[in-house]
């Protein structure tokens, strides 16, 4: 079953990921350091869950699914965000005027 912690969890991971990401481009981190700063949010809410949750949980609702989760989804957003789209014409039929 899929609580709403899981639910949400998967695009914030995705856009933690993807900042990091932009900011691998940028080149002020590794893309290892980026990885690891996405993933400190994911590791706090399996902290808090794992804490502050009930004492038994079903096996589909264990905390480190969250983790698991977040760490795929944050993996997936730093390969989004340091990849580079090509530049392209104004329209893919090079209809722009300028293939001279």
């Amino acid at each position: 079953m899929l609580t709403v912690l899981h639910a949400v969890q998967w695009p914030l991971a995705f856009v933690c990921g993807l900042m990091g990401g932009l900011i691998v481009r940028r080149r002020k981190l590794s893309a290892v350091e980026a990885y690891a700063l996405a993933l400190v949010p994911g590791v706090l809410i399996y902290i808090v869950s794992a804490l502050f949750g009930p004492a038994s949980v079903p096996r589909d609702q264990q905390p480190w699914l969250g983790l698991l989760i977040w760490a795929a989804w944050s993996a997936f957003g730093i390969i989004v965000g340091t990849s580079h789209a090509p530049k392209t014409k104004i329209t893919t039929l090079n209809l722009s005027g300028n293939d001279r």
